[in-house]
Formats: structure tokens, sequence, C-alpha cells
């Protein structure tokens, strides 16, 4: 009777959490992904000049490549990537895109707004080791 009880334990928590799993999935919710917000402090760079195009009311292209919008439901990997990819395009001068900057060029972030950026992605980098 002993062993029964101990074999109805083992196998009761795998099926608990299958089910639980397999409801939250049909019921549409998601489950939780590890992410991080963007400081506000970058939040305002990023508002001024990146959002006009990278959110649900930018251009298509734009969206594809970032969405801020989508920011929180990025896993945090997938923020690792999308951070060291604005980074990158910000200090190479190819974002904001070139008809942009001459039209309109208080939306070039200064180099400390990119130094500011620079240090986030590095941060990101080093949640990573935790």
């Amino acid at each position: 009777m002993k062993m029964i009880k101990s074999l109805t334990s083992l196998l009761l928590f795998p099926l608990v959490f299958f089910f639980m799993l397999v409801t939250t999935e049909a019921s549409g919710q998601k489950m939780a992904k590890p992410s991080v917000a963007i400081p506000d402090n970058l939040n305002k760079i990023f508002t001024n000049s990146c959002t006009p195009c990278h959110t649900d009311k930018g251009g298509m292209m734009s969206r594809s490549k970032l969405n801020f919008n989508d920011w929180t439901q990025y896993s945090l990997e997938k923020q690792r990537e999308k951070a060291t990819a604005i980074y990158s395009d910000l200090e190479k001068a190819k974002m904001p895109p070139k008809n942009a900057r001459e039209t309109r060029p208080g939306i070039i972030p200064t180099n400390e707004q990119i130094g500011l950026i620079k240090k986030w992605v590095d941060s990101l980098k080093t949640n990573d080791k935790k």
C-alpha cells in the first residue's frame, strides 16, 4: 500500500505540471519569459531617435527588424541581440537612416547617448554570466 502511495505521488506532480502547461497554452496565456525593461534614460533616447519608425506605427520593414512595442515580449537572449544591433547601427551611423538624419537632425543621438547605450548593452551581456 505504501508503495502504491509513493508511486501515485511520483506520478501526480508531473501530471499536474503537464495539465497546467497544456491549459495555459490552450487558454492563450503565455508563459512568462525572462526579459528586462528598457531603462527610462535610454527609453527617452529611443523615443526621440527610434520609435517613430520602430513601433507598431512605423513602417513594415522597420517593425520587422525591431519593434519597441514588443520589447518586453522578447526573451532576454533576443533583447541582448537586438540591443547589440541597436548599438552597432548607431555607432556606425547606419541608424537613424541618412534621409531621416538630413531632414530631422534632432533625432541623431549624441556620442554621450550612444555611450550610455553601450553601457546598457554591456550590462545585458553581463547578466548572462550571473
